[in-house]
Parts: structure tokens; sequence; C-alpha cells
């Protein structure tokens, strides 16, 4: 079991790293949303952002029920993340969701990866919370691609 739960905390590790990665590009773009639909997209980034940061208290809750201590830094935080905190696109809120989309893509693959980790690590509490976060994400998906089409 050492090992199942060594890999379940390095997924744990990178998914925290990828949501607030996350959650970063969604609050900048909320801050930064420009344009005839501002405040329609303004509202959406500032539920977007709060729910994503919401669930890395969750993450990190987990990582300490296995005895892990959470990544203390911003920069451990931003080293474990796939999303690349350098690049931002400008005010333009058709970039700003498409930018959204593969963030959410990348925390939706860390996800499914806790998951697995959790089921092969016997932690099924685990398991469920990704269950119910994956699903989470799969509406923000399909909200930001809903949002997506009125700039096409």
């Amino acid at each position: 079991m050492a090992g199942e739960t060594t890999a379940l905390v390095g997924a744990l590790r990178e998914l925290l790293g990828n949501v607030y990665g996350m959650y970063f590009r969604a609050h900048s773009a909320h801050w930064n949303v420009e344009g005839p639909f501002f405040g329609p997209l303004h509202d959406f980034f500032g539920e977007l952002y709060e729910a994503v940061f919401d669930s890395a208290d969750l993450v990190a809750e987990i990582m300490r029920f296995h005895r892990y201590y959470a990544p203390n830094s911003i920069q451990a935080v931003t080293e474990l993340s796939k999303i690349d905190a350098t690049v931002f696109p400008n005010g333009d809120p058709k970039p700003l969701l498409a930018d959204l989309l593969q963030a959410n893509t990348v925390v939706l693959d860390s996800l499914r990866k806790v998951k697995d980790a959790a089921a092969a690590a016997g932690d099924t509490g685990t398991e469920n919370k990704m269950q119910d976060l994956i699903f989470a994400h799969d509406k923000w998906a399909w909200k930001i691609r809903s949002h997506m089409k009125s700039f096409e």
C-alpha cells in the first residue's frame, strides 16, 4: 500500500498545481475580460475561479489525510502545474474562454489520474471525491463551450 499511497500523493500534488494554475487563469480572466459580453463573462469567470479555488482546499486536505504536507509557496505550487503561468491572452473573451477550456482539460486529466491512483490505493473516499470533481469540471467544460458559441 505504501507505493500506491506515494503514487496517489504524487498525483494529488500535480492536481493541486493544475487546480491553482486554472484558478489563476480564471481569476485573471475575471479581472481582464473586455467587450460587450463583459457583464455575463465577468460573473461567469468569478463563479469559475471560486469553484476551482474551493477544490484546492479539498486536494490539500486529502494530502494531509495521507500524512504528506501540501506545498507552502506559490513557487512550489506553480512548479507542479502543467498549465503555463507565463502565457495569458489579452482581454478578448474568445481567447480567454479557449485558454480556460484548455486549462480545464488539464485539470480533468489530473482528476482522472488521482481517481485511478486512489482506486489502486484502496482510498474509496478520495476516489468518490474525484468523481464528483470530474463531474463538476465536465460541467464547466460544457459552460465554457456554450459561452464560446457567442464568438463563432
